[in-house]
């Protein structure tokens, strides 16, 4: 090979290099942690009612970067139903771990849930759990389960209101993903409801996982790569020095 072409081949080589730099990635995270839960159902006398048809935005702010993937973790409890009650008791729950003060030991109803995120502006909702998804009565009333979902599980299997991670019923990124590519700058709400009275939900937390591509301006590149770069460069230096000689 003549010294012209492998003066081509190495800078080649070092232009690839240097498109090849490594997209960095960043997640941002941001939880809503209230001091008491928050209580979802159109009979709650604890707290203001919010009725059964209408869903509660409990919202978290993210900062700017485009999104690739997400993720999000709810910690939540279904009370059991009381059809002569048909409310939450004044003062809220004393322990809502294995007990929903003062309601009866009832069904739970995990199929009156609605789930979904809600991203920023106009970038739409992603459902994560619709009515009747979850189809028994169960489960024990004031059990405490986290929720995570995340595109690369499975969907929920509606037999069992338990911990685990499940996918969204629509995704959140990839080719056919509400979120993907778009920003993450702004309000994000996990929009809760419960459509039916009776048997309240408690949402204890959450926390919401958005993986973005790093904008940050001068992001130096990874050790490992700039020294690939740099032999590139080496190469390129040494034609040249021959040819001067």
């Amino acid at each position: 090979m003549g010294s012209n072409a492998k003066r081509k081949q190495l800078a080649g080589l070092a232009l690839g290099w240097c498109v090849a730099l490594p997209s960095h990635a960043l997640v941002l995270s941001a939880s809503f942690a209230p001091a008491t839960p928050t209580i979802v159902d159109a009979n709650v006398v604890s707290l203001p009612p919010i009725p059964d048809s209408e869903l509660l935005p409990l919202s978290v702010t993210l900062g700017a970067g485009t999104i690739t993937a997400v993720s999000i973790a709810i910690d939540l409890f279904k009370c059991g139903g009381d059809p002569t009650a048909q409310g939450y008791p004044l003062g809220g729950p004393a322990n809502v771990d294995d007990d929903c003060t003062g309601l009866a030991a009832g069904p739970a109803s995990a199929r009156e849930i609605v789930l979904r995120l809600q991203g920023p502006g106009s970038l739409g909702t992603v459902s994560l759990v619709e009515p009747d998804i979850y189809f028994p009565d169960g489960p024990d009333p004031g059990r405490r389960i986290v929720l995570t979902f995340d595109d690369g599980a499975g969907l929920i299997d509606g037999t069992d209101f338990a911990t685990g991670s499940f996918a969204p019923q629509t995704p959140f990124a990839g080719p056919t993903g509400m979120f993907d590519g778009k920003s993450a700058d702004g309000q994000w709400s996990l929009l809760v409801g419960d459509d039916t009275i009776d048997s309240p939900l408690g949402i204890v937390s959450y926390t919401l996982n958005v993986t973005v591509l790093d904008q940050t301006p001068g992001q130096a590149p990874e050790p490992a790569t700039l020294a690939l770069l740099g032999l590139g460069l080496a190469g390129l230096g040494a034609l040249r020095r021959r040819r001067a000689a």
